[in-house]
């Protein structure tokens, strides 16, 4: 089977595991564990019994949690700074 050359290349989807994301990410597998068991964060795939997470879902739902408006932004600790 030629591939149709007028149709340009698609780079295939990354899925990545919980570790992978806990080195990409710096958020502990047991965060995504949490996540994904109360319904929050991006979505994942059951792959062969693995739990998978496509990599461009993930850095869509980190862009999400932007904070775009300074009232958004967590307030300092008493005595403290946020930083």
């Amino acid at each position: 089977m030629q591939r149709n050359e007028s149709r340009p290349f698609h780079l295939q989807r990354r899925f990545v595991s919980e570790s992978e994301l806990e080195q990409f990410t710096g958020i502990s597998r047991k965060t995504w564990q949490k996540n994904r068991r109360f319904h929050r964060g991006p979505g994942y795939y059951k792959i062969h019994g693995s739990v998978r997470y496509d990599l461009e879902e993930v850095l869509a739902w980190i862009k999400t949690l932007a904070v775009t408006d300074a009232s958004d932004a967590p307030e300092p600790a008493r005595g403290g700074t946020v930083l």
